[in-house]
C-alpha cells in the first residue's frame, strides 16, 4: 500500500493507492468480509490489525473501482460491517482497538 497525505504535517491518510491489478480482489465482497470475520473471531492484537486493514480499505482511492456501482457496493459492505461491529461492541473496550 502507498498512502498519500493531504497535509505533510498531518498523520491523517487521504487515500490508499494499491496497484490496479488488485482491483478484482478489492471489489470482491469476500476480501472485506475476511477482515470483519478476523476481527470478530479474535482479540487484540490480532483484532486491532484486522481493524487497521479495514480502515485502510476505507481509504482506497476512488479510481481503483471499475465503476461507480462497484464503489457503492464496496462502501455499502463497509458501512454494514461497521454498523454490525458498533452494534455488537465486540472488542471496542480493548485499548488496542480503541484508537482505530
Amino acid at each position: 500500500f502507498i498512502g498519500t497525505t493531504l497535509d505533510e504535517a498531518s498523520e491523517e491518510m487521504g487515500t490508499v493507492q494499491v496497484p490496479s491489478s488488485w482491483r478484482s480482489v478489492m471489489e470482491e465482497a469476500a476480501t472485506m468480509q475476511l477482515f470483519f470475520d478476523i476481527y470478530a473471531a479474535s482479540s487484540a492484537p490480532i483484532s486491532s490489525k484486522a481493524l487497521e486493514v479495514l480502515v485502510l480499505l476505507a481509504s482506497l482511492r476512488r479510481s481503483l473501482f471499475s465503476s461507480d456501482d462497484e464503489r457503492q457496493a464496496f462502501l455499502g459492505r463497509l458501512l454494514r460491517g461497521t454498523l454490525h461491529l458498533l452494534q455488537s461492541q465486540h472488542g471496542l473496550t480493548e485499548h488496542e482497538n480503541y484508537h482505530e
